[in-house]
């Protein structure tokens, strides 16, 4: 990470929703010196690194287009919510189809 942040701005999503805004225009912010940086002389356009979540703060209404998201590495993808209406459904047709079998559930 130290030799990432010789090159690039880094920032990751807050867990508070107060601190969103200012990662976002941060991040936003450090793009933009970036592009000005590379039309205005020599030095390579070193940008920013933004790490989030799926279904985080950052998952919908955030506009990434051109240089605000020029490339997007998936690490891995979390199991849906347990709030969410499918899971509670699914887990409880396993349940009920476990118990008709004799198999304990956890």
């Amino acid at each position: 990470m130290d030799r990432i942040r010789e090159v690039k701005s880094v920032y990751c999503e807050p867990r508070r929703n107060d601190e969103l805004e200012n990662v976002m225009l941060g991040y936003f912010t450090a793009i933009k010196q970036a592009e000005l940086r590379s039309s205005n002389t020599s030095e390579k356009n070193t940008g920013a690194l933004l790490f989030t979540i799926f279904r985080g703060k950052i998952s919908e209404g955030i506009d990434f287009a051109d240089n605000y998201a020029r490339s997007v590495i998936s690490v891995g993808i979390p199991f849906p919510s347990i709030q969410d209406e499918k899971v509670k459904l699914k887990r409880s047709y396993n349940d009920t189809h476990a118990q008709k079998k004799g198999k304990h559930t956890t």
